[in-house]
């Protein structure tokens, strides 16, 4: 999926978003070759091979890696130019209850409706498994069509408006196979904030040089801009329960529980809710471990106790709203 700035309309540059499970063995790959699809609309005349560079960090918990394009004159100022003004949801609700998915098979495009099953699901509802997450899970979208290969990356669109990219299956969560195997979305409103401030922060970098394009290949260039574009991991660093889903329900111990904290000090994995594999990604802190006071607390009688948030206060960067969640009153 390709793209211009959202944000600014002077920047010429052109941009890209691919799944990071797509990418072969999720490796650090510094650029590629993509061949152009189109669709109903969009038919280019002839082949056109794009040159990218890939823009590092990925957001590993997002399943999203972000490119640029080199030779964009092989698409500005041609009638393809027009179609590279994507409009993304940025809403958390979702108003619709069909929505299109958009993929690519043998080399042309396709559109399908499909019903859209849970507009906020979390991984082992529909399956009432219990399941813990070690790093924050994203509400997915769960769309009625049986999942297959081919359709990662796909969008979800409409009315012209992106509303996620298909990322993963329901199903395969544990060992124990599942019935509900179907799409599994990355809603779009999770993913804007950072791929928006990725495209603000290399447009400020390099303008409109195809130098400084090409300068993000060396360890200098993608230096100047790593900080920035950087994802923020809102997590606490502890394993959480999706209460009240899950075979128990009748928990005497509410909350999240803090789980192996000194495993989230630094990371170097692409994290799915269905496995851990390893990548080059990006290294964070949280919360709860950055604080050295809890850290000392909690590995000076870590075999002997066990620990629970009990309430979450945080301020939503996108809606600067105050959010609190509190397990005890459930609310």
């Amino acid at each position: 999926m390709i793209f211009k700035n959202p944000n600014n309309k002077n920047d010429k540059n052109i941009y890209g978003l691919i799944p990071i499970h797509a990418l072969s063995k999720y490796a650090n790959i510094k650029s590629d070759t993509f061949v152009l699809v189109g669709n109903d609309v969009v038919k280019p005349n002839s082949q056109i091979l794009l040159s990218a560079i890939y823009l590092y960090p990925n957001n590993f918990l997002l399943d999203s890696a972000m490119f640029i394009i080199v030779n964009t004159e092989k698409i500005l100022n041609t009638f393809l130019e027009n179609y590279l003004n994507i409009e993304f949801n940025t809403e958390r609700e979702i108003p619709l209850d069909s929505i299109d998915i958009l993929s690519v098979y043998k080399g042309k495009g396709s559109s399908t409706t499909v019903t859209i099953q849970d507009k906020n699901y979390i991984i082992g509802s529909n399956e009432d498994k219990l399941f813990f997450t070690e790093l924050p899970e994203p509400g997915l979208i769960l769309l009625d069509k049986i999942a297959k290969k081919g359709y990662s990356g796909s969008p979800i669109v409409s009315v012209g408006k992106i509303y996620g990219f298909i990322s993963r299956a329901s199903g395969k969560f544990d060992k124990d196979e599942s019935n509900h195997n179907n799409c599994l979305a990355i809603n779009s409103y999770y993913l804007v904030p950072w791929l928006f401030n990725t495209c603000n922060s290399v447009y400020q970098y390099i303008g409109h040089s195809r130098e400084r394009v090409l300068s993000l290949l060396t360890k200098c260039g993608s230096d100047s801009i790593r900080d920035n574009i950087t994802p923020s991991v809102l997590t606490f660093g502890c394993s959480t329960i999706h209460y009240p889903y899950g075979n128990n329900s009748n928990r005497d111990r509410l909350g999240a529980l803090i789980y192996l904290v000194n495993e989230f000090l630094d990371t170097d994995y692409y994290y799915r809710a269905t496995d851990r594999q390893s990548t080059n990604s990006i290294s964070y802190k949280t919360l709860m471990n950055s604080c050295s006071g809890f850290i000392n607390e909690f590995n000076s009688n870590v075999i002997n106790c066990t620990y629970f948030i009990t309430k979450i206060t945080y301020v939503d960067r996108l809606t600067k709203n105050q959010t609190i969640i509190d397990y005890v009153e459930k609310s």
